[in-house]
């Protein structure tokens, strides 16, 4: 909640002082439209080449300036996410994909560390689950068996980086990566 508030309190000061440069940049006859970049991490304002454009703001009464607002990490930002993904990736193993789930809705991760494989299971309610899995070859495919299911079903990270999954009937379903 502070960051919300803190983050708000960061726009309208910013679209503040740009809208009262805009007023003599309009008396000069200069552009009119602005574009405000913003770490969503910290709120900083920062200066970037290429973004998402999140959100638009017009601001100032009766001028007809446009402010896209663009979401990036900053610099410092970026760095320090940076070092939590490594230092979770020493930990946890690293990343071999991760892929949507539909059905309840969530995302599959599955890590290897040392040889050790595990599938990681986030679901939207904010759930989870960790498996075990055990990797074989058969017909020159490696399939990802979960360690304690004698069902027969298996994960196979496909050619197109979808997960298929299987059982001994063949594909059940198709996921797609994760961004």
């Amino acid at each position: 909640m502070k960051k919300v508030i803190l983050f708000t309190i960061v726009i309208i000061s910013t679209l503040f002082l740009i809208s009262t440069g805009c007023e003599k940049k309009r008396e000069l006859g200069e552009a009119k439209n602005i574009d405000l970049y913003i770490c969503p991490e910290c709120g900083d304002t920062i200066k970037a080449d290429t973004t998402d454009a999140n959100t638009q703001y017009v601001i100032g009464k009766g001028l007809e300036y446009r402010v896209t607002q663009h979401l990036q990490l900053c610099e410092k930002c970026k760095e320090k996410k940076a070092k939590q993904e490594a230092a979770e990736e020493r930990k946890l193993g690293k990343i071999v994909g991760k892929w949507n789930i539909n059905m309840p809705k969530g995302v599959y991760t599955i890590r290897n560390k040392n040889g050790a494989i595990k599938l990681y299971t986030v679901y939207s309610d904010g759930s989870s689950d960790i498996k075990d899995l055990i990797e074989k070859t058969k017909n020159g495919q490696k399939r990802l068996y979960v360690k304690g299911n004698d069902f027969g079903e298996y994960f196979i990270v496909e050619k197109d980086g979808k997960l298929g999954m299987y059982d001994n009937d063949g594909l059940i379903s198709k996921l797609n990566k994760a961004k």
